[in-house]
């Protein structure tokens, strides 16, 4: 079995992650780069959802005042608070039998929330891309097909403060909803391990070993072409597009 290239890195800012993204799969469908998981962090920022508006997804005022970024990333879904507790990842790999953005979730998921109770967290699978346990969200994904190219993106609550993301939000009472692997884990851990966990996690998923990689110069390359020309990046900007 082909091996996946695992990248491991400390991330970019918001424009920064979602840049490369974008560069990711672009090079992948060109057959430029082999199938990949990057598992990485974001500083605090807001994601928008590439199909949202900015003043009616997040507090932008808010945002603005604590210095946050607010980016827009390639898939769609909900807006999402990211600060260092979370942990986030991308795999871009090829569509084909048995691989589909129908199949992945289920197998990804259901993975993750297996390797979770390693650390004593009992989780199960909630379609369509979430994780959860005891009702409440741990983990959500989104994805896409490009050309051959498959994304399966998502984030993994470890430490967030949750407090905060409720109110970048605006989401009343939302750690009544959501809960993180810190508060469920029957000792304290630490992201580095939650990381190690999860790429296993998707390995298993796929049936795939895994093998350490570095970005490419292709990769940094398009990442630093698209963040001069915005090409499908959509950034936010105060005050003036607090409307838009």
């Amino acid at each position: 079995m082909t091996a996946l290239r695992l990248i491991r890195d400390a991330g970019f800012g918001g424009r920064g992650n979602v840049a490369l993204t974008a560069a990711m799969v672009e090079l992948h469908d060109a057959g430029k780069i082999y199938d990949t998981l990057r598992v990485y962090r974001y500083p605090e920022c807001v994601l928008l959802g590439r199909n949202q508006r900015a003043g009616e997804a997040v507090d932008l005022a808010l945002c603005q005042s604590r210095n946050i970024e607010v980016a827009r990333r390639i898939t769609g879904g909900g807006a999402i608070y990211m600060d260092a507790g979370v942990m986030t990842f991308d795999l871009v790999i090829t569509a084909k039998d048995g691989i589909s953005t129908a199949t992945l979730p289920a197998r990804v998921c259901s993975s993750i929330a297996r390797e979770l109770a390693r650390l004593g967290v009992s989780a199960e699978f909630r379609p369509d891309n979430d994780v959860v346990a005891g009702g409440k969200k741990l983990f959500g994904a989104s994805g896409f097909s490009h050309g051959s190219t498959l994304l399966y993106q998502g984030s993994l609550m470890v430490s967030p403060d949750v407090m905060v993301m409720g109110d970048i939000l605006r989401i009343p009472g939302l750690a009544d909803r959501v809960t993180t692997v810190s508060a469920l884990a029957e000792s304290p851990v630490t992201i580095e391990q939650v990381e190690d966990l999860f790429a296993q996690a998707v390995g298993k998923a796929l049936g795939r070993p895994l093998e350490s990689g570095a970005l490419s110069p292709d990769e940094i390359g398009l990442q630093n072409e698209l963040l001069a020309s915005e090409a499908g990046l959509a950034s936010v900007t105060f005050p003036e597009q607090v409307a838009a």
